[in-house]
């Protein structure tokens, strides 16, 4: 169980430049406007927000590197986009972070014996297409993604995750919105690794890790209501079937192979202005003998989050406030020994019992 807050108090002045384009540059080979009517035109954005940070604490970060990874503070985010008229959309983000295993108070890092700059490689956080369908949109391409009303902890895809390497898509049906993602996970063995793949064709680094997660929000005029699935297979050959790609899919009516699906459902209150309260359950997996059903060993394995974010404006500044709680059984995220699915956090096998 963990809870953390955060406040911030933050006059922002992003720098952003907006070049209008005329000549020629036109989404669906449309006619350049003669009249240079800037809503028939393409923009180009240029976004650079640049930021010096101190923090300084002797505890160490409650979630370890999560937490790490999730306040570090980027020095400078570049960001260039392509827009059209039609709502075609092409854009790239460059972060420039400190490394990460640095323990300086500032954001901008001291020179490294051998290093004189040590900020982060991997700086393209963001690379997509996106394309209009029907009033929502199909983003592809490296895209930072958050399914959930929370800010730190959503059980689908949280916010800390820096991006993933996807196709998102996002369809609204009046107060209905569908929104699924479907991604690809790097497989690296890692040391806490403790089970080892024997089945022909599948393995470290030669399998696929694909991740489906989809969810369906209805939006009153005060709260919103959700539901939502997620599911981690990984399968010999990389064998790919329909159901990967379908919001609805029942793994009863399928052999999915190695996996682990989690159902959600959560609640986001919204009644004043700038402030809300949210709540998230998670069920990876539920033990029918609660029902009186023979089930097999795996207990019920739960989660919950809990939180309030808001915004109090200020004349000349805003003041930013989460406050966030979660509570997870052990065995959360986890998958069946005789399962081994790459990159799991077995901790049945290591830990054992129920």
């Amino acid at each position: 169980m963990g809870t953390k807050g955060c406040g911030v108090l933050s006059p922002r002045v992003p720098l952003m430049a907006v070049l209008i384009v005329f000549a020629g540059v036109f989404a669906g080979a449309q006619t350049p406007s003669t009249d240079l009517d800037p809503a028939g035109a393409t923009r180009i954005f240029i976004d650079s927000v640049t930021s010096l940070g101190y923090s300084k604490s002797d505890k160490p970060y409650p979630l370890g590197n999560i937490d790490r990874l999730g306040f570090a503070q980027p020095i400078n985010d570049l960001t260039l986009s392509l827009r059209s008229a039609s709502g075609i959309e092409v854009s790239i983000m460059t972060r420039l972070v400190a490394e990460y295993t640095l323990e300086g108070a500032f954001n901008v890092p001291e020179p490294q014996s051998g290093n004189p700059v040590a900020v982060e490689n991997n700086i393209v956080y963001k690379g997509i297409l996106s394309l209009p369908f029907f009033g929502g949109n199909v983003t592809l391409g490296r895209q930072a993604i958050s399914l959930g009303p929370a800010r730190w902890s959503n059980l689908q895809i949280s916010p800390q995750v820096p991006y993933l390497d996807s196709v998102y898509f996002r369809l609204p049906l009046g107060r209905l919105e569908i929104t699924q993602v479907i991604a690809t996970l790097e497989n690296r063995q890692g040391v806490d690794d403790v089970t080892i793949p024997t089945v022909p064709g599948y393995n470290f680094k030669i399998t696929d890790i694909i991740l489906s997660s989809r969810r369906f929000v209805w939006a009153a005029d005060t709260f919103d209501v959700a539901v939502g699935a997620q599911s981690l297979f990984s399968r010999p050959y990389n064998a790919y079937q329909l159901g990967d790609l379908l919001p609805i899919f029942s793994v009863h009516n399928g052999d999915v192979g190695v996996n682990n699906i989690t159902f959600l459902a959560d609640l986001n209150v919204r009644a004043i202005p700038d402030h809300r309260q949210y709540l998230i359950l998670g069920l990876d997996d539920v033990n029918a003998n609660l029902f009186g059903i023979d089930d097999y060993g795996i207990p019920t394995i739960w989660a919950i989050v809990g939180g309030v974010a808001g915004l109090f404006r200020g004349p000349s500044f805003d003041l930013e406030y989460t406050l966030e709680t979660t509570a997870t059984h052990y065995l959360w995220g986890s998958f069946e020994n005789f399962d081994p699915l790459s990159r799991s956090i077995d901790r049945l096998y290591t830990a054992g019992g129920n």
